[in-house]
């Protein structure tokens, strides 16, 4: 496995940089998560998830916690890492949009469902 120093997240599309199948990028299976935020806890504390949100709204995020989602009008349409939660159980997002958007990257989204985070989960076993 490489850590963040050795292959940096850039923000931007492009092409993998790993080759060979032993390198730690290469995913070997998936598991999805079930849609409840004790699932999604449990499964982020042992790695990393994705998940599609609705983010419509979500480019003129700067900092705070986020909660601008109809909750009545959830079409996902963005992947981002769920990487975390906090004490107050909202969740911490790294977003592929790079670190000069948000917090260096990362964003806070509120507890619970928020902008369908809990829909769609999916764990990416190496």
């Amino acid at each position: 496995m490489k850590t963040e120093s050795e292959y940096p997240y850039t923000g931007f599309q492009g092409s993998c940089k790993a080759s060979g199948t032993s390198n730690g990028y290469k995913p070997v299976s998936f598991r999805y998560i079930s849609s409840n935020t004790l699932a999604l806890q449990t499964a982020i504390n042992a790695s990393p998830v994705s998940v599609a949100i609705v983010a419509s709204n979500l480019s003129m995020y700067s900092s705070g916690v986020y909660n601008n989602c109809n909750p009545s009008n959830i079409k996902l349409n963005h992947a981002v890492l769920a990487v975390g939660y906090d004490t107050k159980g909202n969740w911490i997002i790294k977003n592929s949009w790079g670190t000069y958007w948000g917090e260096s990257g990362y964003f806070l989204l509120a507890p619970n469902n928020t902008c369908g985070i809990l829909d769609d989960p999916l764990q990416i076993i190496a």
